[in-house]
């Protein structure tokens, strides 16, 4: 159905078709908030980066099915010249110029092929997005690509005569051939919008030429802006400015009260391990037992029942002090003698009954009796 030659062939439902080679389906990797000419710029750069083309003599084109609207992410790439032949030898009735393998009837489920054998070619649509046109060689592979990368077809709709290459890559893949379009049917997902006679960007053109007038209102807002933004620099240069003292101040304090000698690399390594030495410094006398291993050691006798512990101190000089409740005097001299027998000094400093309370008050003080 295609010649390979400047002039279109003219398909049986009035549209020109034109090498698929020389206007390949390329994908792109866009960003979804990308519009208008910001994507279109993107998009080039990308292609002629991934794909080696020429931005002098490349035009790309949206290629736009399914409804995406804005966010395409596949274009039509060809020649402008080429493009140029095209719709200038195109039959003036026809209803659109287009590549030939955009002919093949195609759904999402459904990949299309067809063997020209005259031409040695097959044609292919993979997807609504997706399609090309190659020498049976190249063909294989550009499909082995596809299988791989995903997702498969349900089925393969397959025109023309069999080949071999092709057929078993399909009997291996377990994608079963059929030669029944079924509900898929030629230009049926709005590939006519894609005719190479047509300016894909005709529309923003008008809309850049109807927004002219609007252009010293728009300068207006663009320099208020810039007022606006010169006002946030002054703001930023503040804040860093207070950055920078509050980092000085936070420097001469750890300097004078944490890292007195030294370079100070880590701020907040450097203060936790001097404030965790400090802490072990408080929790451990010079001699004998650390407060808390002396207070661990009267745990389970002033835990019992009866005794309800009211203050629990430790100080340098005295060591650890407990002010208790107890029942009874002679529960206080048990108490005692269980932490006497427990390894522990005590003291006795204060052993009295009355108040408002029903027992008797016991202070004591405890060191380590080793």
């Amino acid at each position: 159905m295609t010649q390979s030659g400047d002039t279109p062939s003219l398909g049986p439902d009035g549209v020109a078709l034109v090498p698929g080679e020389l206007i390949p389906v390329l994908p792109l990797d866009l960003p979804a908030n990308l519009r208008g000419s910001t994507r279109e710029q993107v998009a080039r750069r990308q292609l002629c980066d991934s794909a080696a083309l020429d931005p002098n003599t490349a035009e790309i084109r949206p290629f736009l099915l399914g409804g995406h609207g804005e966010s395409w992410s596949h274009a039509l790439v060809a020649d402008r010249s080429d493009i140029a032949a095209w719709t200038k030898a195109a039959p003036t009735n026809c209803r659109a110029v287009l590549p030939d393998y955009l002919a093949l009837p195609v759904e999402p489920d459904l990949w299309s092929l067809r063997h020209d054998a005259d031409s040695n070619r097959v044609l292919a649509r993979l997807g609504l997005n997706d399609g090309f046109a190659a020498d049976p060689a190249l063909a294989r592979l550009l499909l082995e690509r596809a299988l791989e990368i995903g997702p498969a077809p349900k089925s393969i709709l397959w025109q023309g005569p069999d080949l071999a290459t092709l057929t078993d890559l399909f009997d291996a893949a377990g994608l079963p051939l059929t030669q029944d379009a079924g509900r898929a049917k030629p230009f049926g997902h709005g590939e006519l919008a894609l005719d190479l006679r047509r300016d894909p960007f005709a529309t923003r053109a008008r809309l850049r030429r109807s927004v002219l007038p609007w252009r010293w209102p728009a300068l207006v807002a663009l320099l208020a802006a810039g007022v606006w933004a010169t006002a946030q620099t002054l703001a930023i240069d503040a804040l860093t400015t207070e950055k920078r003292a509050v980092q000085a101040h936070t420097l001469e304090t750890v300097r004078s009260n944490f890292v007195p000698s030294g370079p100070v690399l880590d701020v907040r390594a450097q203060v936790s391990r001097a404030l965790a030495e400090t802490r072990s410094a408080a929790l451990n006398t010079e001699d004998g037992l650390p407060p808390l291993t002396l207070f661990a050691a009267t745990v389970d006798v002033i835990s019992a029942p009866g005794i309800t512990p009211e203050r629990i101190e430790f100080r340098s000089e005295d060591g650890l002090r407990l002010l208790l409740e107890v029942t009874d005097f002679a529960a206080s001299e048990a108490l005692v003698s269980a932490l006497r027998d427990s390894g522990l000094g005590v003291e006795v400093l204060r052993s009295e009954a009355g108040g408002d309370r029903d027992g008797v008050m016991l202070e004591l003080q405890l060191e380590d009796g080793t």
